[in-house]
């Protein structure tokens, strides 16, 4: 909740950090530890916006949020759980629809509402207000959508079509591409005719989904070089990253790191014993791989 604010409505409550609700069944967070929690041991009405950190939803088709919530009634009262959205932050608070919950709930439950009037400034605020209920707990926040790119170009294999790409084109790659240049783009297409490769030092930048319709052959991103993706969008297609370790003898460890499902760790050294490959899992630290080969 550090990028959270409290605005008070009336009285003087705010939104904490707390496990579970404040009596009642629901006793813990809905994942995690911890959970935000609207609670005032008191009948007076006290009312109290929590209100998120701006959001640049512009470019996101049919965008939603999401989330868990419990209102567990008590036997002195019930409280309200409203959520409203604003488009700027000198724009007035509206409510989203149908999004007013002041029955009893005494299990995590999960809302999802769609999001009118998407922009560049986007705020959602839920709205606590007391009627002595046990508290109004929330979690796993989630606003999500669709990504779409307004402009796209295309390489041939000599030049863009439309310009560079940057954060607002989708880059279309129908010939041969070999970065001399770290790029940007909104999104990044592979045709079944093209091929890229991203040389040593250079960065690629994809704010947005990556598809590759050719070989993994013909996606590689060398030794040093750097393919980063903003969003977390699912990706289609296969591509080749090369990394080079620094020797090490027997007894020696070296560090690896990938979000790359499915890759055996062995196949980076096949020469290393089984039982001499760890993955650091938290509070765990560091286990032995149950299928390292």
């Amino acid at each position: 909740m550090d990028c959270w604010i409290n605005e008070t409505i009336s009285g003087n409550t705010e939104w904490s950090i707390y496990s579970g609700a404040a009596g009642g069944d629901v006793s813990t967070a809905h994942s995690g530890n911890l959970n935000a929690l609207f609670y005032y041991n008191s009948p007076s009405a006290n009312k109290t916006r929590l209100i998120s950190p701006p959001m640049d939803l512009a470019e996101l088709i049919n965008p939603s949020l999401s989330f868990w919530y419990a209102n567990e009634e008590s036997e002195d009262g019930q409280n309200e759980l409203r959520v409203y959205y604003k488009t700027s932050a000198s724009a007035s608070w509206t409510l989203i629809p149908g999004a007013i919950y002041n029955t009893n709930v005494n299990q995590w439950t999960e809302v999802e509402l769609d999001l009118p009037a998407i922009s560049e400034e986007y705020y959602i605020a839920f709205e606590g207000t007391n009627g002595w209920g046990y508290g109004i707990a929330v979690d796993d926040v989630t606003v999500s959508g669709d990504f779409s790119c307004p402009d796209s170009t295309i390489w041939d294999g000599l030049a863009w079509s439309n310009g560079l790409p940057d954060s607002g084109k989708k880059a279309i790659i129908n010939g041969n591409l070999i970065l001399n240049s770290n790029l940007e783009a909104c999104e990044l297409e592979v045709s079944a005719i093209g091929s890229i490769q991203i040389p040593e030092d250079y960065t690629f930048t994809v704010h947005g989904k990556i598809v590759n319709n050719s070989t993994a052959e013909n996606f590689i991103v060398q030794n040093n070089a750097n393919l980063i993706q903003i969003e977390d969008i699912e990706n289609t297609g296969e591509i080749t990253v090369k990394r080079n370790s620094q020797p090490f003898k027997r007894l020696d460890y070296t560090m690896w790191s990938s979000p790359v499902s499915g890759q055996r760790i062995q196949g980076f050294s096949p020469q290393t014993l089984p039982n001499r490959i760890y993955t650091y899992e938290g509070v765990s630290e560091y286990v032995s791989v149950p299928d390292a080969t």
